[in-house]
């Protein structure tokens, strides 16, 4: 088994949710990556979204949810712990490596369930509807 941990950022803008497509489109994930042994979880937020998609963040992040994700990635079990921030940039995302490829999916189409892990789909839908609290709550995905 795999472990990972992860800083994501949940960013919304006109009923919109900015995301990662994964890598044969099947899939979207939220902006940000793997937390690097030397930095906190929010370096990790403002170097991953600055490195890959040119954004900065404007103001603090403010931590949402602490997810146990477990999956399966090229046949092998996967434990990520991630972390996930609602954030604020500054301007729009600009791909800077090839491999990535993001997109705003509008909050009431079908396309948002494509969202893993699939337990932040009503976290997400209740911070764009404004009745998330946002204090941080624990959540487990299991999607073997």
């Amino acid at each position: 088994m795999k472990l990972k941990l992860t800083a994501r950022c949940i960013v919304l803008k006109n009923g919109k949710l900015l995301v990662q497509v994964g890598r044969r489109g099947d899939f979207y994930k939220l902006p940000g990556g793997k937390v690097k042994p030397e930095e906190t979880i929010v370096k990790t937020l403002e170097r991953e979204m600055y490195e890959e998609l040119g954004l900065k963040l404007v103001k603090p992040p403010s931590l949402v949810a602490i997810v146990d994700s477990f999956y399966r990635d090229r046949g092998a079990v996967v434990h990520e712990v991630g972390f996930y921030f609602v954030c604020e940039v500054d301007g729009s995302p600009r791909p800077r490596e090839d491999h990535i490829v993001v997109k705003w999916v509008d909050l009431e189409s079908g396309d948002v369930s494509k969202l893993k892990p699939s337990v932040l789909l009503e976290l997400v839908d209740a911070i764009a509807r404004g009745s998330c609290k946002l204090k941080p709550m624990y959540l487990v995905s299991v999607e073997l």
